[in-house]
């Protein structure tokens, strides 16, 4: 890459045609220097994304390496995926990340995602493995958790027993999605 010294780099983003001017550079060898190239630049491009809204350099690599180039998509759409499908990721972390990126509070995402959250939060400190259905509701509504309209966290729990991200039963019976309203079922 001599041959254009401190203008390489300016080459390769405008001007790849240019690199035949490069003797002994084939067809092959270009073409794979311009898609390896092109490739760095999408990792840049995510790199800076991330890092500019508070995403630590080992986590943007994380991220990279779970989705590819996905990555910023995934993450615009909704952030709370890296705290449910990437090892040592958690709620308060794609939380902060999903706030700088400008999704609201009241996001069903980010409802479905603190719900999660919480009951993950229970079977932590407390050993459960279910929250009744009042409890739960009462925890993800509270300022420091989701402080949310427990309407819309409510809706975002129907929605979530209905995707079976969690699952409601009352004594052992399963209890279907939308059936649950004048019930206490528990909630896995």
């Amino acid at each position: 890459m001599a041959r254009f010294g401190a203008e390489t780099l300016e080459v390769l983003d405008r001007e790849p045609h240019r690199l035949h001017e490069i003797q002994g550079l084939g067809r092959v060898s270009l073409d794979r220097l311009t898609k390896v190239w092109e490739g760095q630049k999408a990792v840049q491009s995510l790199m800076l994304f991330l890092q500019g809204n508070g995403v630590t350099p080992s986590l943007a690599h994380k991220i990279h390496k779970q989705y590819g180039d996905q990555s910023e998509a995934i993450v615009r759409t909704n952030p709370y995926r890296v705290a449910n499908e990437l090892w040592g990721v958690g709620f308060r972390t794609a939380d902060q990340l999903a706030q700088r990126i400008g999704m609201p509070l009241d996001a069903p995402q980010r409802l479905r995602a603190g719900l999660l959250y919480t009951l993950q939060s229970s079977m932590d400190a407390n050993g459960h493995c279910f929250m009744y259905q009042d409890e739960l509701l009462a925890f993800a509504c509270e300022p420091q958790m989701l402080g949310a309209d427990p309407a819309l966290v409510r809706a975002a729990l129907d929605e979530t027993l209905v995707k079976a991200e969690l699952r409601a039963d009352i004594e052992g019976m399963d209890v279907p999605a939308g059936g649950i309203s004048e019930l206490n079922p528990r909630i896995y």
